[in-house]
């Protein structure tokens, strides 16, 4: 490292910013498409003047944005009860259930069942679990693809947590679906009775948004470093992911200072949550051959520890080793190719991936482990300022090292080969986000 390097880290070490934009953002609702999501955009970009970025604009994503009017479940409906059993006018027990983005609206009768047991699907409503190797989008496209009439997504873990997810990238998805906590399914399972599930839902034209700035010289190639802004209206979106906003933020105001011998595009991106809309046309609006590396600033700082996932590649994963080793700190590397944040629209380009998220104490680095996001526990206090700059001014000395290496671009047919070779090719045909080139 250098000195200009050395200095501006330790500025960063102390500053503020980072936790102003976070609290900034909890502050607003973030749901793609809505008002607090453009309010957020705007905050990010004054933040970003004052970190010292220059060509800041916020730039406006046609979409089709989703409103969720509310949802319920019920037990023992009297439409199913009838002749079922000798249970006669049994009153219907009514537990709180909450729609899943892009669900459609409507009202869906039927026998609860696991979508991981070998149960008939035809006509029930399929019951998946958060938290599991199954992304939620193979799940609901699973269930679908088997005769399921709805969809009901449950809680990994105590504490009457419903967790959310997109059933539709950006459109209506497949199934009426809504998310139930964990003791909701126990009780679902242990009285083995027939629900009614009911969503009502809309959507309207509106526009995701783009935060986009520039630090260092105005050059051809360059780095470009991502992070999502959007959440889910269920929380706070402290975790996921205003703590990777406060981040890219805080890469920025640590290089701005450096002498660097590539331009660093920076981004945040709405749309993320509900199919990677942002980005995906963020990557369709930029020369993506001239882009050496795409840094995605999305798990970062949840967990003390970081973890970086290259996707495939061996130079980064280089990188990121020769950082851990000056810094003489951990970084967990993980090799793993995955499409489900907003790197993706350009790893699928060719553009080389560097994603920086975190490792649950006592965790496992191999596991998807999204922990309390998705829920309405993901709040400001569950956010380290002081991990959140220590991530980042990792992810800064990454970035600067990256200007000066040559990473090998990614070839999309091998990465489109080693996701037939492992069956992920087949699940994100079922999640519907297989892409039509391929």
């Amino acid at each position: 490292m250098n000195a200009a390097l050395d200095r501006a880290l330790g500025r960063v070490w102390q500053s503020p910013l980072p936790g102003r934009v976070l609290d900034d953002l909890v502050a607003l609702d973030r749901v793609a498409g809505h008002d607090g999501e453009r309010r957020a955009a705007d905050r990010i970009l004054d933040h970003l003047d004052r970190a010292g970025a220059v060509d800041t604009r916020r730039e406006a994503v046609p979409i089709e944005v989703w409103h969720a009017d509310g949802a319920s479940l019920a037990i023992d409906p009297p439409a199913a009860s009838a002749g079922i059993d000798a249970q006669g006018d049994a009153t219907p027990d009514h537990y709180a259930a909450t729609a899943l983005p892009y669900s459609p609206a409507g009202t869906v009768i039927g026998p609860v069942r696991s979508i991981d047991a070998d149960a008939d699907l035809d006509g029930a409503i399929a019951l998946s679990r958060a938290g599991g190797d199954t992304h939620r989008l193979a799940a609901v496209g699973r269930a679908a693809e088997r005769g399921a009439a709805g969809f009901l997504l449950a809680g990994d873990r105590p504490g009457q947590l419903r967790p959310t997810g997109t059933v539709g990238t950006g459109q209506a998805g497949p199934l009426v679906a809504a998310g139930i906590s964990h003791e909701t399914a126990a009780t679902l399972d242990r009285r083995d009775r027939p629900v009614e599930l009911s969503v009502s839902a809309r959507l309207t034209d509106g526009e995701t948004h783009l935060v986009r700035g520039r630090i260092g010289p105005d050059t051809a190639d360059r780095v470009l470093v991502v992070a999502h802004h959007d959440a889910h209206a269920i929380g706070e979106g402290a975790l996921d992911n205003g703590a990777g906003v406060a981040a890219l933020v805080a890469v920025v105001e640590t290089l701005v200072g450096v002498d660097l011998p590539l331009g660093v595009d920076v981004a945040t991106v709405g749309g993320e949550e509900v199919g990677l809309l942002g980005s995906a046309a963020l990557a369709a609006a930029m020369d993506t051959d001239r882009i050496r590396a795409v840094v995605n600033c999305d798990g970062i700082g949840r967990h003390p520890r970081p973890k970086a996932i290259t996707h495939g590649s061996d130079a980064l994963d280089d990188l990121i080793a020769g950082v851990a080793r000056d810094l003489d700190r951990p970084i967990d590397r993980v090799t793993r190719t995955h499409p489900y944040s907003d790197h993706w629209p350009f790893l699928r380009r060719g553009v080389p991936a560097l994603q920086f998220h975190s490792t649950r104490p006592g965790g496992r680095t191999d596991r998807w482990e999204r922990g309390v996001t998705h829920t309405a526990a993901d709040t400001r206090e569950k956010v380290s300022i002081a991990t959140v700059r220590d991530h980042a001014m990792v992810a800064a000395v990454a970035v600067r090292r990256l200007l000066d290496t040559r990473v090998p671009r990614r070839d999309p047919d091998a990465i489109r080969a080693g996701f037939e070779e492992t069956g992920l090719s087949d699940r994100m045909r079922t999640a519907g986000v297989w892409p039509e080139a391929w």
